[in-house]
């Protein structure tokens, strides 16, 4: 009985992976088509055919923002930007695949994504600080936090991979931080 809760537990867990994101799809059969003999042609054949039943073994979840980053960076900004945000194959790897494969670093680009949202938070943070200060009238703070706190709600769903219920919880927790800020500025 023991072994058959095992197996249970290991098919249920293999069902709920996520699909493979189309992009590694992609990637997966270009790197097929520079290298038909890698792989045995009835496992090929079965990765051309059935994209309902593959599923990324170590898939890795990318924010709105990032996956933003990976088309702008990658397709659209100019070369030398792209440049930036690409690794170099390996020798080998040179030699089998086409000159219009980009090799993406996604390591660089997390990386710009973090910097942008720890440079955008402790602007969200310090920039109402200053504002405040420098503004009289209650309504006017009141717009200013107002406007803060649905910048950083948009800022929070789009540069994580919350929901939008964990992203208003966030934003309440900011607006918090925004309340006491108004009460320490006299009037």
């Amino acid at each position: 009985m023991v072994g058959q809760d095992n197996f249970i537990n290991s098919y249920s867990e293999l069902v709920n992976r996520q699909k493979i994101h189309p992009n590694d799809l992609a990637q997966v059969r270009q790197w097929m088509a520079c290298n038909d003999k890698a792989i045995d042609p009835e496992e090929a054949r079965f990765i051309k055919e059935h994209d309902d039943d593959l599923i990324g073994l170590c898939p890795k979840s990318r924010s709105r923002f990032q996956k933003f980053l990976d088309h702008t960076i990658l397709l659209v900004a100019p070369r030398p930007v792209r440049k930036l945000f690409q690794r170099t194959p390996r020798d080998e790897m040179i030699l089998k695949t086409p000159d219009q494969t980009i090799w993406a670093d996604y390591d660089k680009v997390e990386g710009l994504s973090k910097t942008a949202a720890v440079v955008g938070g402790l602007g969200m943070l310090l920039g109402p600080l200053w504002i405040l200060a420098y503004v009289d009238g209650m309504a006017h703070r009141l717009g200013i936090i107002t406007g803060f706190i649905v910048l950083f709600f948009f800022v929070v769903f789009v540069c994580t991979n919350c929901t939008p219920f964990n992203a208003l919880a966030a934003a309440a927790a900011y607006s918090a931080v925004l309340m006491v800020f108004i009460q320490m500025i006299p009037s």
